[in-house]
């Protein structure tokens, strides 16, 4: 089979594929700087976080909200991965993810990307442009730029 003509057989695949890309990257685009912003400027640095439980919340409304945004944190984290070689921010967006899921090592995990000059600087690339204070870096307490 021809390149064209495979190209030509498989035309449905080509569009989801490349609308899926283009959507991923318009939210990478409008909805991770948004949150990436309201972060504390501290957020990496606990060595250890505490758990967030919401006690307002019933049983009945605090599950499916905690399913909810595992299966969001998980979504942001395939997307993440899959603009790695797509466009969009990958790492922001796994990091984002990653964020939003509950798993043992999670924060570990987080600081240990953060901890990534090139990853750091983009996050606090991002803070300055829209005056924000830099992230602490975690694994000296310090302010970089």
């Amino acid at each position: 089979m021809l390149p064209w003509d495979w190209l030509q057989a498989h035309s449905e695949i080509l569009w989801v594929t490349g609308i899926a890309s283009a959507v991923m990257m318009l939210c990478g685009i409008a909805i991770i700087p948004w949150i990436l912003l309201r972060l504390p400027r501290d957020y990496f640095l606990p060595p250890r976080r505490h758990r967030i439980t919401p006690q307002h919340l019933s049983l009945a409304m605090g599950i499916p909200l905690l399913v909810l945004k595992n299966f969001a944190g998980i979504v942001l984290i395939l997307a993440g991965l899959a603009m790695l070689v797509l466009p969009g921010q990958g790492l922001l967006t796994i990091i984002l993810g990653l964020a939003l899921t509950n798993f043992p090592g999670k924060f570990k995990l987080q600081r240990r990307l953060v901890c990534h000059p090139s990853v750091l600087n983009s996050l606090n690339w991002l803070r300055r442009r829209f005056n924000r204070a830099p992230f602490i870096a975690p694994e000296t307490g310090r302010e970089k730029s």
